[in-house]
């Protein structure tokens, strides 16, 4: 049953050739024997893809239901690692405009990350916590993560996001900051592009 299970994990990521509707169902028939078996972590694993499937053909509440459904296993196992999950909570609030969710969930993804010191995620959840305090209208606080963003993207070495990162801060202190402000944030752009210039035509 083990294999059979990891098999079937195996098909529902690996196989692009498959439609995702069957790899979906193989990625249920995992589900079943983990749970089955007691695998919670094999189980948070298939559905959180599962999740993600679900996002990518545009059934978001059936994401939301399955990612919640991971979230719940994390939470009675005491798993440290929940912010992957968390996060896809706060980018599906987004997308169904619920702020108070996002912000819920964009800050728990935070707190995880701090908790666990698993920093992977940590500049693309800092991002989307610096676009949401600007939705909200919170400058600073919209400042404060966007710096964050850009500074954690620069500890991997320059990921391609940095550039989006800086554009988004761009953008935040050109609509509402103080010019002291917009000053701080050109020089901060101005010193990100030239220590990791664009090398893609998309990224100039």
């Amino acid at each position: 049953k083990e294999y059979e299970a990891m098999a079937y994990d195996y098909w529902s990521v690996y196989a692009p050739i498959f439609p995702v509707e069957k790899r979906m169902g193989y990625a249920k028939k995992a589900l079943e024997i983990y749970q089955q078996r007691k695998e919670n972590e094999a189980a948070i694993n298939t559905l959180t893809n599962l999740a993600y499937m679900n996002f990518g053909v545009n059934q978001v509440e059936e994401c939301k239901n399955i990612n919640l459904q991971a979230i719940t296993i994390e939470k009675e196992i005491h798993f440290p690692f929940t912010q992957y999950n968390e996060d896809l909570m706060a980018f599906i609030s987004a997308v169904q405009s619920n702020h108070a969710q996002k912000l819920q969930y964009g800050l728990e993804s935070i707190k995880s990350v701090q908790a666990n010191g698993d920093s992977i995620g940590y500049a693309y959840f800092s991002g989307r916590l610096g676009l949401l305090y600007d939705e909200l209208n919170k400058t600073k606080e919209s400042l404060e993560w966007s710096y964050n963003s850009i500074n954690a993207f620069k500890r991997m070495g320059g990921n391609f996001s940095v550039y989006k990162a800086a554009e988004n801060l761009s953008n935040i202190v050109n609509k509402s900051a103080s010019a002291s402000e917009i000053q701080k944030a050109l020089l901060s752009i101005e010193a990100t592009l030239k220590e990791y210039p664009p090398t893609r035509l998309i990224d100039k």
